[in-house]
């Protein structure tokens, strides 16, 4: 642990003000934007958030360092999160067959065709609010399981770690699973420019 972040922890542990103020300006975007990917209620996802960060103030003598403190966060929230989900008896959505990507990509993992929309001026294609909306839309609709992974690992930047110890998951796991979620999204991308281009 960085000696910043020991700083950080120990002003947290003795309940500075300031620290706690920190702690909320810090963690409550990332909760929430991290929750809003899965729980489409905003009322349900900032309930979250506070119960999330009381938890983390009240419990913060039990954090032991075997993680970051990020980590420890985040993995407090999604057991609410789920705690949430029993309460009201819903299931997350089961992973559904990939091949329907993959068709997509030859054997080295290369475009079957060639999108002419893309090489035209993709700058001015990732300005616009449709391109936006489309990737929002693909993320919304993988699995559960890869939508979290994409989300920490490329929308959040969370390292490979961290990850894993937030979802409980081995890195191989991950590794595919990041794959799987980077495909299907790939997937509604190219789906999304063939229609463009026509």
């Amino acid at each position: 642990m960085k000696k910043k972040e020991k700083d950080f922890l120990a002003k947290l542990k003795a309940g500075e003000e300031e620290a706690l103020g920190r702690l909320i300006n810090d963690y409550s975007p990332l909760l929430y934007r991290y929750g809003m990917r899965f729980i489409s209620n905003k009322k349900e996802v900032e309930d979250l958030v506070q119960e999330t960060l009381l938890a983390v103030m009240t419990g913060i003598d039990r954090f032991k360092g075997e993680s970051t403190l990020q980590t420890w966060i985040i993995q407090i929230f999604r057991l609410k999160a789920y705690d949430l989900f029993k309460q009201q008896e819903r299931e997350p959505a089961y992973e559904s067959d990939d091949l329907e990507y993959l068709s997509l990509f030859d054997e080295r993992g290369m475009w079957r065709e060639e999108l002419s929309a893309w090489k035209h001026n993709p700058e001015n294609l990732l300005l616009t609010k449709e391109l936006s909306e489309c990737l929002d839309r693909a993320i919304d609709q993988l699995p559960p399981l890869q939508k979290q992974v994409l989300i920490l690992r490329d929308v959040e930047e969370l390292d490979s770690d961290e990850v894993c110890n937030i979802l409980g998951i081995s890195s191989t796991n991950m590794r595919v699973i990041l794959h799987r979620a980077r495909l299907r999204v790939r997937g509604e991308l190219s789906q999304w420019m063939k229609e463009k281009s026509k």
